[in-house]
């Protein structure tokens, strides 16, 4: 029985040539369909006018029906979207920070659609909640219902943001890019856990990824999308085992592969940081005394060496951003912290000013990293604005194109806004605003999570060539290990706050030591 109908459905934005042109499918109860493709294929404009959840009246369908059991849900009411949106169909979003309110609880976020959509009481939707939230693996799950948003990592915010999706157990649920921001051993729970969901409540899944491993093992069947359009749709076996057209086929080979860029043997150090601490408070008494705490980050000690590249892996929440912010001085810290041989653990005022020159940083989350009110052109500028006053204005000019061309972007962008572009265009964005000043170490925080295959890919290489151009250093915190593979040089596994192994590339990924490193390897190649 056909649960979901979309037919000829086509977007516009404005006047613009259509962003979704003629697309058809079909998603039948407890059937997974993928919609896979590159960053700005369509995937996630196709999915909001599921939900009628487009910019409209600036977003527009020139043609096209969209049918949820029969009901016709382009140009309905209020009321019958409501009811859809609140109990029929949820969706994931690919970007947990921009979805959830910075001022709210967890618990009471995830609380929030329960009471209004389900009737439940306060102290039923309270319980309900902790059950959720420890059904999506949230760590001391009971202990961080009063946590806000930004006291989270980013793969715990996407955990909650399922949690949030099942609360009122929905007929459909349209996920994009779930698993983006979950470490590997958590995605191998999530995609577990919905693989349960729909066999015990009949759930319907429209399942929008780049990542073509995780497709297939949760698809039944795919639609490939190229440019707004359906290019090739069958059962998942087929369509990824043996593709069709061209372009599902240079999908399919577009995996991270590989040797890292190597560092001169006699490399100097270039960041040295011994004994790293950070604690964040759980819970303060009326006077502000800390009652209880959270170590972030426990006594670690990690060193990169000038053009190197350093992998930093681990389980989100084990304190893998902490400790990048950390580096960069952008997160208070005890320790000591020496960059290029000089002490800069406290450094203050314009010395410290000047050192950002010398290391910049590409935020897990684009959208939250990128002023709305900014052209691409003025944030990518910012760094020179602030740092090389000096430039003349063509030079500037010239340098800010340069960077966006550097990552795969073209020139004509400049002059539009972050909300104009996919998550995967706009992390390149945030990729060149970190490259203009070309900083002697970068932190890249996640870079690669919201890009599809071929740009990752792309940006592997880049990368590779700006560190043998450069000679530029960076600590890569990641939980894809194929990336973490092809790029680093060296690799620190975090648990908890601390490092609990540490070693050189390919060694590490043979002969892991640790059972907690032996096991990430597995949850990621046996994807």
């Amino acid at each position: 029985m056909t649960l979901l109908s979309v037919q000829n459905l086509s977007v516009r934005f404005g006047q613009n040539p259509p962003v979704v042109n003629g697309v058809s499918f079909q998603i039948a109860k407890g059937e997974t369909l993928a919609l896979v493709g590159e960053s700005g294929s369509g995937k996630s404009v196709t999915a909001l006018s599921i939900m009628q959840l487009l910019d409209y009246p600036y977003a527009s369908h020139p043609s096209g029906s969209v049918k949820f059991n029969g009901r016709e849900l382009i140009g309905a009411d209020e009321y019958v979207l409501r009811d859809f949106r609140g109990n029929r169909a949820a969706m994931i979003f690919q970007e947990p920070m921009t979805s959830l309110n910075p001022l709210h609880t967890i618990e009471k976020q995830v609380a929030e659609t329960m009471i209004l959509h389900a009737g439940m009481t306060k102290d039923d939707a309270a319980e309900r909640v902790k059950e959720l939230l420890e059904l999506v693996g949230l760590r001391d799950a009971g202990r961080r219902l009063n946590a806000l948003p930004h006291e989270l990592s980013g793969g715990e915010r996407q955990r909650v943001m399922i949690a949030m999706a099942l609360a009122n157990n929905p007929d459909l649920l349209i996920a994009d890019e779930p698993t983006t921001a979950l470490d590997v051993t958590v995605q191998a729970q999530i995609l577990n856990l919905l693989s349960s969901l729909q066999k015990r409540l009949g759930l319907a899944v429209l399942f929008i990824s780049h990542d073509l491993d995780v497709v297939a093992r949760v698809a039944s069947r795919v639609c490939v999308m190229k440019d707004g359009q359906i290019v090739e749709t069958g059962t998942a076996d087929t369509v990824l085992k043996n593709p069709a057209h061209s372009y599902t086929k240079m999908l399919v080979a577009s995996k991270p592969s590989g040797a890292p860029v190597c560092c001169a043997k006699d490399a100097p150090e270039l960041v040295k940081a011994e004994n790293i601490q950070v604690s964040f408070a759980l819970k303060k008494s009326f006077f502000g005394k800390t009652l209880s705490e959270l170590k972030a980050v426990d006594g670690v000690t990690v060193t990169i060496k000038e053009g190197q590249a350093v992998g930093l892996v681990g389980e989100s929440g084990s304190g893998k951003s902490t400790l990048g912010f950390s580096l960069l001085r952008l997160q208070k810290a005890d320790g000591k912290i020496i960059f290029d041989g000089e002490d800069i653990s406290a450094l203050k005022g314009e010395k410290l000013r000047r050192l950002r020159t010398q290391m910049q940083i590409v935020f897990q989350d684009p959208y939250s990293s990128l002023s709305p009110r900014l052209t691409v052109e003025q944030i990518v500028a910012e760094g020179l604005n602030v740092h090389r006053r000096d430039l003349t204005a063509d030079r500037k000019k010239a340098l800010i194109e340069q960077a966006v061309k550097d990552v795969g972007l073209s020139t004509d962008i400049l002059n539009r806004y972050p909300n104009m572009f996919s998550g995967g265009q706009r992390q390149r964005i945030a990729l060149a605003r970190a490259l203009v000043l070309r900083p002697r170490l970068i932190v890249l925080d996640e870079p690669t999570s919201a890009l599809d295959v071929t740009v990752q890919a792309q940006m592997i290489e880049l990368l590779k060539n700006l560190q043998k151009q450069y000679k530029m250093a960076y600590l890569f915190i990641s939980h894809d290990m194929r990336v973490v593979k092809a790029l680093a040089e060296y690799i620190y596994v975090m648990k908890d706050g601390r490092i609990v192994e540490s070693g050189e590339n390919p060694g590490l990924f043979e002969t892991p030591r640790q059972p907690y490193t032996q096991n990430l390897m597995a949850a990621a190649f046996d994807l």
